[in-house]
């Protein structure tokens, strides 16, 4: 389904069709397909993170973002807000 409904929507989008009728269902499967990407990717950090020993398993409150201005900063990193 996910292949006809992107055929179809290349092919109204080429023939420059007003009706867009598959434009609905399109939508409905990149929402999907970014929710079901979204669950892997954080299913793969969770398997890369219980992978670290337990020293380096970054357990504070700080974002990444965070940590990088620190970087940025020159300020010094525990190893474990560098893994």
């Amino acid at each position: 389904m996910k292949t006809q409904c992107y055929g179809n929507l290349q092919s109204a989008y080429s023939r420059k069709d007003e009706d867009w009728r598959y434009l609905d269902t399109y939508n409905a499967v990149l929402r999907e397909t970014e929710q079901i990407y979204i669950r892997e990717l954080e299913r793969f950090h969770q398997k890369q993170f219980d992978s670290l020993s337990e020293e380096k398993k970054y357990m504070g409150g700080r974002t990444v973002d965070e940590l990088l201005q620190d970087f940025a900063e020159g300020k010094e990193l525990s190893e474990a807000e560098w893994e």
